[in-house]
């Protein structure tokens, strides 16, 4: 899933065409999004967890929004600033390659 939504992101970025931009992001933070989701069902019932390295991973490679995003809703790991500083930190940087990928001309 990590490997097609990169994919989307460079082929955006090699044709310039934001609409396989926007693909990509949309299917890294939805799946970022499952994630986070399966991990605090998990969490309630004492089942198998996802690593905190691993959703980390996925929020700096692309996926900070729907970690964000399923943080707030589900309210998974809102107690740690750490989370909250990778998320935030993330999509500025997210935001700001967007910004020099398609807001040069």
């Amino acid at each position: 899933m990590l490997f097609l939504s990169w994919l989307l992101v460079l082929l955006s970025w090699y044709c310039r065409e934001p609409i396989a931009f926007a693909a990509g992001g949309l299917l890294i933070n939805g799946y970022a999004f499952g994630l986070m989701v399966k991990d605090k069902w998990s969490a309630r019932r004492s089942r198998f967890r996802i690593p905190e390295y691993s959703l980390f991973c996925l929020a700096v490679l692309g996926g900070a929004i729907g970690v964000g995003a399923a943080m707030l809703v589900v309210r998974h790991k809102t107690r740690h600033l750490s989370f909250w500083a990778v998320v935030f930190c993330s999509i500025l940087i997210h935001l700001s390659l967007l910004f020099w990928l398609f807001g040069r001309d």
